[in-house]
Protein backbone atom coordinates (compact mmCIF):
# COMPACT_ATOMS: atom_id res chain seq x y z
CA UNK A 1 0.00 0.00 0.00
CA UNK A 2 2.75 2.23 0.80
CA UNK A 3 4.43 1.12 -2.07
CA UNK A 4 1.25 2.49 -4.31
CA UNK A 5 0.71 5.67 -2.32
CA UNK A 6 4.77 6.52 -3.25
CA UNK A 7 4.21 5.92 -7.04
CA UNK A 8 1.25 7.99 -7.61
CA UNK A 9 3.29 10.82 -5.51
CA UNK A 10 6.12 10.33 -7.63
CA UNK A 11 4.22 10.62 -11.13
CA UNK A 12 1.94 13.81 -9.58
CA UNK A 13 5.33 15.37 -9.25
CA UNK A 14 6.27 14.47 -12.67
CA UNK A 15 3.50 15.02 -14.52
CA UNK A 16 4.45 18.11 -16.40
CA UNK A 17 7.68 15.95 -18.09
CA UNK A 18 5.31 13.39 -18.72
CA UNK A 19 3.16 15.72 -20.32
CA UNK A 20 5.88 17.70 -22.03
CA UNK A 21 7.23 14.22 -23.48
CA UNK A 22 4.01 13.28 -24.86
CA UNK A 23 3.80 16.34 -26.37
CA UNK A 24 7.19 15.91 -27.92
CA UNK A 25 6.75 12.49 -29.21
CA UNK A 26 3.36 13.66 -30.87
CA UNK A 27 4.93 16.66 -32.52
CA UNK A 28 8.00 14.66 -33.73
CA UNK A 29 5.35 11.63 -35.64
CA UNK A 30 3.71 14.95 -37.05
CA UNK A 31 6.50 15.87 -38.78
CA UNK A 32 7.76 12.21 -39.69
CA UNK A 33 4.23 11.93 -40.86
CA UNK A 34 4.75 15.25 -42.84
CA UNK A 35 8.35 14.72 -44.41
CA UNK A 36 6.90 10.97 -46.00
CA UNK A 37 3.42 11.93 -47.00
CA UNK A 38 3.06 15.46 -46.77
CA UNK A 39 -0.04 17.89 -47.50
CA UNK A 40 0.01 19.27 -50.66
CA UNK A 41 -2.51 21.46 -52.89
CA UNK A 42 -3.50 20.22 -56.63
CA UNK A 43 -6.01 20.69 -59.13
CA UNK A 44 -7.67 17.55 -60.30
CA UNK A 45 -7.20 16.58 -63.46
CA UNK A 46 -10.33 16.11 -64.86
CA UNK A 47 -13.82 17.82 -64.43
CA UNK A 48 -16.79 16.69 -62.50
CA UNK A 49 -19.76 16.49 -63.87
CA UNK A 50 -22.48 18.67 -62.82
CA UNK A 51 -25.78 17.09 -62.32
CA UNK A 52 -29.26 19.09 -61.62
CA UNK A 53 -31.46 18.16 -59.36
CA UNK A 54 -35.22 19.02 -57.67
CA UNK A 55 -36.29 20.41 -61.08
CA UNK A 56 -40.17 21.40 -60.15
CA UNK A 57 -42.80 18.85 -62.47
CA UNK A 58 -44.02 20.39 -65.40
CA UNK A 59 -40.16 22.52 -66.32
CA UNK A 60 -37.47 22.29 -67.88
CA UNK A 61 -34.24 23.80 -68.05
CA UNK A 62 -33.46 25.54 -71.62
CA UNK A 63 -29.99 26.93 -72.78
CA UNK A 64 -27.16 25.37 -72.14
CA UNK A 65 -26.20 24.98 -68.17
CA UNK A 66 -22.94 24.41 -66.88
CA UNK A 67 -21.95 20.70 -67.58
CA UNK A 68 -18.99 20.55 -65.62
CA UNK A 69 -16.62 22.05 -62.62
CA UNK A 70 -13.03 22.06 -62.10
CA UNK A 71 -11.78 22.12 -58.69
CA UNK A 72 -8.85 22.51 -56.01
CA UNK A 73 -8.36 20.16 -53.51
CA UNK A 74 -5.86 19.66 -50.39
CA UNK A 75 -5.38 16.63 -48.95
CA UNK A 76 -2.52 14.12 -48.01
CA UNK A 77 -0.20 13.74 -51.47
CA UNK A 78 -1.10 9.74 -51.39
CA UNK A 79 -4.43 10.92 -51.39
CA UNK A 80 -4.27 13.08 -53.70
CA UNK A 81 -2.53 11.54 -55.92
CA UNK A 82 -5.28 8.23 -56.54
CA UNK A 83 -8.09 10.70 -56.79
CA UNK A 84 -10.35 10.45 -59.59
CA UNK A 85 -13.39 12.71 -60.82
CA UNK A 86 -16.25 10.12 -59.84
CA UNK A 87 -14.97 10.50 -56.23
CA UNK A 88 -16.75 13.50 -55.95
CA UNK A 89 -19.97 15.13 -56.86
CA UNK A 90 -21.14 18.25 -58.09
CA UNK A 91 -24.68 19.10 -57.88
CA UNK A 92 -26.89 22.04 -58.36
CA UNK A 93 -30.38 22.03 -56.45
CA UNK A 94 -33.11 23.24 -57.90
CA UNK A 95 -36.10 22.96 -55.48
CA UNK A 96 -38.62 25.90 -55.08
CA UNK A 97 -37.33 27.45 -58.46
CA UNK A 98 -40.01 28.08 -60.99
CA UNK A 99 -39.64 30.02 -64.24
CA UNK A 100 -37.01 32.52 -65.13
CA UNK A 101 -33.31 32.75 -64.66
CA UNK A 102 -31.59 31.76 -61.56
CA UNK A 103 -28.20 31.82 -60.44
CA UNK A 104 -27.38 28.83 -58.10
CA UNK A 105 -24.26 27.60 -56.34
CA UNK A 106 -22.42 24.58 -57.61
CA UNK A 107 -22.40 22.21 -54.25
CA UNK A 108 -19.19 19.72 -54.64
CA UNK A 109 -18.95 16.86 -51.99
CA UNK A 110 -15.74 14.76 -51.77
CA UNK A 111 -13.98 11.96 -50.01
CA UNK A 112 -13.76 12.86 -45.92
CA UNK A 113 -9.75 13.02 -45.85
CA UNK A 114 -9.91 15.96 -48.48
CA UNK A 115 -10.89 19.44 -48.57
CA UNK A 116 -12.12 21.33 -51.40
CA UNK A 117 -10.61 24.84 -51.86
CA UNK A 118 -12.09 26.05 -54.77
CA UNK A 119 -14.79 25.09 -57.43
CA UNK A 120 -14.66 26.98 -60.92
CA UNK A 121 -17.21 28.28 -61.75
CA UNK A 122 -18.48 28.08 -58.52
CA UNK A 123 -22.13 29.31 -59.18
CA UNK A 124 -24.29 28.25 -62.53
CA UNK A 125 -26.89 30.27 -64.35
CA UNK A 126 -30.16 28.18 -65.23
CA UNK A 127 -33.07 29.30 -67.48
CA UNK A 128 -36.22 27.33 -66.43
CA UNK A 129 -39.28 27.33 -68.19
CA UNK A 130 -42.61 25.40 -68.59
CA UNK A 131 -42.73 21.97 -70.35
CA UNK A 132 -44.70 22.29 -73.43
CA UNK A 133 -46.15 20.08 -76.42
CA UNK A 134 -48.03 20.68 -79.54
CA UNK A 135 -48.60 18.33 -83.24
CA UNK A 136 -46.96 20.15 -85.69
CA UNK A 137 -47.49 19.04 -90.02
CA UNK A 138 -44.47 17.40 -91.53
CA UNK A 139 -43.30 19.13 -94.68
CA UNK A 140 -41.07 17.60 -97.44
CA UNK A 141 -38.34 20.10 -99.10
CA UNK A 142 -36.81 18.33 -102.23
CA UNK A 143 -33.51 20.04 -101.94
CA UNK A 144 -32.23 19.26 -106.02
CA UNK A 145 -33.37 18.08 -109.02
CA UNK A 146 -33.36 14.65 -110.86
CA UNK A 147 -31.53 14.02 -114.14
CA UNK A 148 -32.43 15.83 -117.22
CA UNK A 149 -35.71 14.65 -118.91
CA UNK A 150 -37.02 13.52 -115.29
CA UNK A 151 -39.48 15.81 -112.76
CA UNK A 152 -40.55 15.23 -109.19
CA UNK A 153 -44.30 15.07 -108.62
CA UNK A 154 -44.49 16.86 -105.90
CA UNK A 155 -47.91 17.09 -105.56
CA UNK A 156 -47.91 13.28 -105.28
CA UNK A 157 -45.86 12.91 -102.29
CA UNK A 158 -46.35 10.87 -99.72
CA UNK A 159 -45.10 10.86 -95.77
CA UNK A 160 -45.87 8.79 -92.84
CA UNK A 161 -46.91 9.94 -90.18
CA UNK A 162 -48.69 13.47 -91.44
CA UNK A 163 -48.03 15.33 -88.00
CA UNK A 164 -45.55 14.98 -84.94
CA UNK A 165 -45.02 16.13 -81.74
CA UNK A 166 -42.70 18.48 -80.21
CA UNK A 167 -41.68 18.96 -76.72
CA UNK A 168 -39.57 21.21 -75.25
CA UNK A 169 -39.72 24.87 -73.10
CA UNK A 170 -42.45 26.66 -73.82
CA UNK A 171 -40.75 29.76 -75.56
CA UNK A 172 -39.02 27.41 -78.15
CA UNK A 173 -42.12 25.18 -78.90
CA UNK A 174 -44.32 28.05 -79.59
CA UNK A 175 -41.77 29.04 -82.64
CA UNK A 176 -41.63 26.00 -84.37
CA UNK A 177 -44.47 25.88 -87.25
CA UNK A 178 -43.61 22.23 -89.38
CA UNK A 179 -41.02 19.54 -88.78
CA UNK A 180 -39.01 19.62 -92.38
CA UNK A 181 -38.30 16.70 -94.02
CA UNK A 182 -35.33 17.32 -96.47
CA UNK A 183 -34.79 15.08 -99.36
CA UNK A 184 -32.25 14.52 -102.37
CA UNK A 185 -33.13 13.18 -105.55
CA UNK A 186 -29.98 13.40 -107.43
CA UNK A 187 -29.27 10.95 -109.66
CA UNK A 188 -33.03 9.25 -108.93
CA UNK A 189 -35.09 8.32 -112.30
CA UNK A 190 -38.05 6.28 -110.86
CA UNK A 191 -40.17 6.44 -107.82
CA UNK A 192 -38.67 5.20 -104.16
CA UNK A 193 -38.76 5.58 -100.50
CA UNK A 194 -36.49 7.26 -98.17
CA UNK A 195 -36.36 7.77 -94.19
CA UNK A 196 -36.11 11.14 -93.38
CA UNK A 197 -34.66 12.83 -90.22
CA UNK A 198 -37.15 15.77 -89.03
CA UNK A 199 -36.09 18.69 -88.22
CA UNK A 200 -37.82 21.36 -86.21
CA UNK A 201 -38.79 25.16 -88.23
CA UNK A 202 -40.32 28.19 -87.45
CA UNK A 203 -42.51 30.36 -89.64
CA UNK A 204 -39.16 31.58 -91.37
CA UNK A 205 -38.33 28.40 -92.63
CA UNK A 206 -35.21 28.86 -89.74
CA UNK A 207 -34.01 25.74 -87.57
CA UNK A 208 -35.25 25.60 -83.78
CA UNK A 209 -33.07 24.28 -81.39
CA UNK A 210 -33.58 22.80 -77.80
CA UNK A 211 -36.81 20.60 -78.94
CA UNK A 212 -37.25 17.27 -79.52
CA UNK A 213 -39.57 15.90 -82.23
CA UNK A 214 -41.57 12.42 -81.26
CA UNK A 215 -40.74 10.38 -83.52
CA UNK A 216 -37.75 11.91 -84.74
CA UNK A 217 -38.09 10.23 -88.32
CA UNK A 218 -40.67 9.67 -90.99
CA UNK A 219 -41.49 7.57 -94.33
CA UNK A 220 -40.96 9.91 -97.43
CA UNK A 221 -42.15 8.35 -100.98
CA UNK A 222 -41.43 11.08 -103.95
CA UNK A 223 -42.45 9.96 -107.21
CA UNK A 224 -40.31 10.22 -109.89
CA UNK A 225 -41.58 10.07 -113.88
CA UNK A 226 -40.16 10.78 -117.43
CA UNK A 227 -41.51 14.15 -118.63
CA UNK A 228 -43.44 13.88 -122.06
CA UNK A 229 -40.98 14.05 -124.91
CA UNK A 230 -38.07 12.69 -123.43
CA UNK A 231 -36.85 9.04 -123.29
CA UNK A 232 -33.40 7.57 -121.41
CA UNK A 233 -32.36 4.40 -123.81
CA UNK A 234 -29.12 2.30 -122.93
CA UNK A 235 -25.93 3.10 -125.56
CA UNK A 236 -25.08 -0.53 -126.98
CA UNK A 237 -21.68 -0.45 -128.77
CA UNK A 238 -20.63 -2.04 -132.08
CA UNK A 239 -17.98 -3.37 -132.80
CA UNK A 240 -16.13 -5.07 -136.21
CA UNK A 241 -13.22 -7.28 -136.52
CA UNK A 242 -11.22 -10.20 -134.04
CA UNK A 243 -8.47 -9.78 -131.83
CA UNK A 244 -5.43 -11.43 -133.09
CA UNK A 245 -4.89 -15.24 -132.34
CA UNK A 246 -4.95 -16.27 -128.63
CA UNK A 247 -7.05 -12.97 -127.54
CA UNK A 248 -9.92 -12.42 -126.96
CA UNK A 249 -12.83 -10.01 -126.52
CA UNK A 250 -13.51 -10.16 -122.12
CA UNK A 251 -15.35 -7.25 -121.65
CA UNK A 252 -16.94 -3.96 -123.40
CA UNK A 253 -18.29 -1.06 -121.45
CA UNK A 254 -19.34 2.19 -122.54
CA UNK A 255 -19.58 5.79 -120.47
CA UNK A 256 -21.91 7.45 -120.36
CA UNK A 257 -24.21 3.63 -120.17
CA UNK A 258 -27.38 5.88 -121.24
CA UNK A 259 -28.43 8.84 -123.56
CA UNK A 260 -31.62 10.87 -123.35
CA UNK A 261 -33.47 11.78 -126.44
CA UNK A 262 -35.66 14.17 -126.85
CA UNK A 263 -38.40 14.22 -129.85
CA UNK A 264 -42.17 14.12 -130.00
CA UNK A 265 -43.70 11.38 -128.07
CA UNK A 266 -44.63 9.35 -131.19
CA UNK A 267 -41.47 9.42 -132.50
CA UNK A 268 -39.71 8.34 -129.35
CA UNK A 269 -42.33 5.80 -129.35
CA UNK A 270 -41.24 4.00 -132.60
CA UNK A 271 -37.88 3.97 -131.34
CA UNK A 272 -36.29 0.21 -130.50
CA UNK A 273 -35.21 1.10 -127.04
CA UNK A 274 -31.69 1.56 -127.50
CA UNK A 275 -29.15 3.71 -129.90
CA UNK A 276 -26.27 2.48 -131.23
CA UNK A 277 -22.60 3.65 -131.43
CA UNK A 278 -20.39 3.53 -134.71
CA UNK A 279 -18.83 0.51 -135.37
CA UNK A 280 -15.32 0.36 -133.99
CA UNK A 281 -12.37 -2.10 -135.67
CA UNK A 282 -10.56 -4.03 -133.14
CA UNK A 283 -9.30 -6.70 -136.02
CA UNK A 284 -5.37 -7.74 -134.71
CA UNK A 285 -5.91 -6.29 -131.15
CA UNK A 286 -3.62 -7.42 -128.54
CA UNK A 287 -4.72 -5.01 -126.21
CA UNK A 288 -7.14 -2.72 -124.97
CA UNK A 289 -9.15 -0.60 -126.86
CA UNK A 290 -10.52 2.28 -125.94
CA UNK A 291 -12.07 5.34 -128.59
CA UNK A 292 -14.56 8.13 -128.56
CA UNK A 293 -17.40 7.33 -130.89
CA UNK A 294 -20.18 9.28 -132.25
CA UNK A 295 -23.76 7.40 -131.85
CA UNK A 296 -26.70 7.10 -134.66
CA UNK A 297 -29.04 9.58 -134.01
CA UNK A 298 -32.58 8.29 -135.28
CA UNK A 299 -34.36 11.07 -137.75
CA UNK A 300 -36.02 13.62 -135.98
CA UNK A 301 -34.69 13.26 -132.46
CA UNK A 302 -32.09 14.91 -130.83
CA UNK A 303 -29.67 14.56 -128.32
CA UNK A 304 -29.94 16.00 -124.98
CA UNK A 305 -25.94 16.68 -123.88
CA UNK A 306 -22.98 15.29 -125.86
CA UNK A 307 -23.06 13.29 -129.06
CA UNK A 308 -20.41 10.63 -128.31
CA UNK A 309 -19.29 8.04 -125.93
CA UNK A 310 -16.23 6.69 -125.30
CA UNK A 311 -15.63 2.78 -125.40
CA UNK A 312 -13.64 0.78 -123.98
CA UNK A 313 -12.82 -2.81 -125.19
CA UNK A 314 -11.22 -5.36 -122.89
CA UNK A 315 -8.77 -7.34 -124.95
CA UNK A 316 -7.23 -10.30 -122.76
CA UNK A 317 -4.98 -13.29 -123.85
CA UNK A 318 -6.43 -16.32 -123.84
CA UNK A 319 -5.41 -19.14 -121.01
CA UNK A 320 -3.94 -22.13 -122.07
CA UNK A 321 -1.38 -24.82 -120.59
CA UNK A 322 1.76 -26.69 -121.06
CA UNK A 323 4.28 -29.37 -119.95
CA UNK A 324 7.70 -28.96 -119.84
CA UNK A 325 10.77 -31.00 -118.64
CA UNK A 326 13.90 -28.64 -116.89
CA UNK A 327 16.98 -29.99 -115.51
CA UNK A 328 17.69 -29.77 -111.83
CA UNK A 329 19.96 -26.74 -110.55
CA UNK A 330 21.73 -27.14 -107.01
CA UNK A 331 22.03 -23.89 -105.58
CA UNK A 332 23.82 -23.28 -102.05
CA UNK A 333 25.86 -26.63 -101.72
CA UNK A 334 28.06 -26.45 -98.56
CA UNK A 335 31.99 -26.68 -99.92
CA UNK A 336 33.64 -29.87 -100.95
CA UNK A 337 30.20 -31.79 -100.58
CA UNK A 338 28.66 -34.50 -103.07
CA UNK A 339 25.46 -34.64 -103.85
CA UNK A 340 23.76 -37.80 -105.29
CA UNK A 341 20.11 -37.45 -106.87
CA UNK A 342 17.52 -40.08 -107.57
CA UNK A 343 16.46 -37.78 -110.76
CA UNK A 344 18.29 -34.69 -112.53
CA UNK A 345 15.02 -33.57 -113.90
CA UNK A 346 11.55 -32.74 -113.10
CA UNK A 347 7.98 -31.98 -115.28
CA UNK A 348 6.47 -28.91 -115.04
CA UNK A 349 2.51 -27.91 -116.09
CA UNK A 350 2.61 -24.64 -116.62
CA UNK A 351 -0.27 -22.39 -117.47
CA UNK A 352 -0.84 -18.62 -118.43
CA UNK A 353 -1.17 -16.85 -121.50
CA UNK A 354 -1.50 -18.57 -124.72
CA UNK A 355 1.20 -16.16 -126.48
CA UNK A 356 3.81 -16.39 -123.78
CA UNK A 357 2.83 -20.23 -123.58
CA UNK A 358 3.84 -20.32 -126.93
CA UNK A 359 6.74 -17.87 -126.86
CA UNK A 360 8.74 -19.71 -123.91
CA UNK A 361 12.11 -20.40 -124.33
CA UNK A 362 14.14 -23.06 -122.37
CA UNK A 363 16.34 -20.46 -120.15
CA UNK A 364 12.67 -18.79 -119.16
CA UNK A 365 11.82 -21.65 -116.73
CA UNK A 366 13.98 -22.79 -114.13
CA UNK A 367 14.07 -25.45 -111.35
CA UNK A 368 16.11 -24.81 -108.44
CA UNK A 369 17.30 -27.16 -106.06
CA UNK A 370 18.32 -25.38 -102.44
CA UNK A 371 20.72 -26.54 -100.23
CA UNK A 372 21.72 -23.69 -97.98
CA UNK A 373 19.76 -25.16 -95.46
CA UNK A 374 21.28 -28.80 -95.72
CA UNK A 375 24.05 -29.48 -92.60
CA UNK A 376 25.83 -32.56 -92.49
CA UNK A 377 25.49 -35.87 -94.23
CA UNK A 378 22.43 -37.51 -95.17
CA UNK A 379 19.51 -38.07 -96.70
CA UNK A 380 16.85 -35.29 -96.99
CA UNK A 381 13.89 -34.49 -98.56
CA UNK A 382 13.67 -30.87 -100.54
CA UNK A 383 10.94 -29.11 -102.58
CA UNK A 384 12.19 -28.07 -106.15
CA UNK A 385 11.58 -23.96 -106.77
CA UNK A 386 10.35 -23.14 -110.26
CA UNK A 387 11.20 -19.68 -111.36
CA UNK A 388 8.74 -18.49 -114.54
CA UNK A 389 7.89 -15.33 -116.17
CA UNK A 390 5.67 -12.73 -115.59
CA UNK A 391 1.92 -14.41 -115.53
CA UNK A 392 2.92 -17.75 -116.02
CA UNK A 393 1.48 -19.86 -113.29
CA UNK A 394 2.99 -23.18 -112.29
CA UNK A 395 -0.09 -25.76 -111.97
CA UNK A 396 1.97 -28.98 -110.93
CA UNK A 397 5.38 -30.05 -110.38
CA UNK A 398 6.45 -34.07 -111.00
CA UNK A 399 7.77 -34.55 -108.24
CA UNK A 400 6.78 -32.28 -105.58
CA UNK A 401 9.47 -33.68 -103.27
CA UNK A 402 13.07 -35.27 -104.03
CA UNK A 403 15.44 -37.43 -101.80
CA UNK A 404 18.76 -35.71 -101.83
CA UNK A 405 21.89 -37.67 -100.49
CA UNK A 406 24.60 -35.30 -99.39
CA UNK A 407 28.08 -36.87 -99.02
CA UNK A 408 30.79 -34.71 -96.93
CA UNK A 409 34.64 -34.90 -98.41
CA UNK A 410 36.91 -36.87 -96.06
CA UNK A 411 39.61 -35.31 -94.24
CA UNK A 412 43.10 -35.90 -95.28
CA UNK A 413 45.33 -37.18 -92.71
CA UNK A 414 48.14 -34.72 -91.63
CA UNK A 415 51.58 -36.89 -91.59
CA UNK A 416 53.71 -35.61 -87.96
CA UNK A 417 57.86 -36.10 -88.94
CA UNK A 418 59.85 -38.30 -87.10
CA UNK A 419 63.20 -36.91 -85.99
CA UNK A 420 66.11 -39.29 -86.28
CA UNK A 421 70.01 -39.44 -84.67
CA UNK A 422 71.23 -40.96 -88.19
CA UNK A 423 73.10 -38.78 -90.57
CA UNK A 424 70.90 -38.16 -93.69
CA UNK A 425 72.87 -38.18 -96.85
CA UNK A 426 71.70 -35.75 -99.09
CA UNK A 427 72.48 -36.52 -102.90
CA UNK A 428 73.89 -33.51 -105.06
CA UNK A 429 72.11 -32.58 -108.11
CA UNK A 430 72.29 -33.57 -111.86
CA UNK A 431 74.92 -31.19 -113.05
CA UNK A 432 76.18 -31.48 -116.58
CA UNK A 433 79.31 -30.96 -117.23
CA UNK A 434 80.37 -29.32 -120.68
CA UNK A 435 82.91 -31.75 -122.89
CA UNK A 436 81.81 -34.92 -120.97
CA UNK A 437 78.42 -35.74 -122.72
CA UNK A 438 77.28 -36.98 -119.24
CA UNK A 439 75.65 -35.71 -116.16
CA UNK A 440 77.51 -36.79 -112.96
CA UNK A 441 76.15 -36.05 -109.24
CA UNK A 442 78.55 -33.56 -107.81
CA UNK A 443 80.43 -30.11 -108.27
CA UNK A 444 83.51 -28.31 -107.40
Amino acid sequence: MRFLRALVKDILNNLDSFVLALFLAIVVWLMAVQQEDPIITADLPDPVPVEYVNLGEGLTIFGDPVEEVHITVRGQRSILESLTASAFQARVDLKGLGPGVHTVPIQVVGPKDVKILRVRPPKAVVHIEPLAQKEVPVRVEVLDVPPLGYMVRTDAITVEPMTVTVKGPAGQVSKVTAAVAEVFVQGRRSTFKTRVVLSPRDEENLPVFGVTVEPSTVEVTVPIEQQPGYLEVPVVPRTVGKPAPGYRVSSISVEPATVTLRGSPETLQRLPGYVETEPLDISGATGDVVERLPLKVPPNVSILGSKTVQVTVRITPLEGGKTVVRPLKLQGLPDGARVILPIHSVQIILAGPLPKLNSLRPEDVQVILDLSQVTGEGVFTLKPQVLTPADVRVETIIPEEIQVEVRMPTPTPTLTPTVSNTPTVTPLPNVYRPGTGNQTAGGD
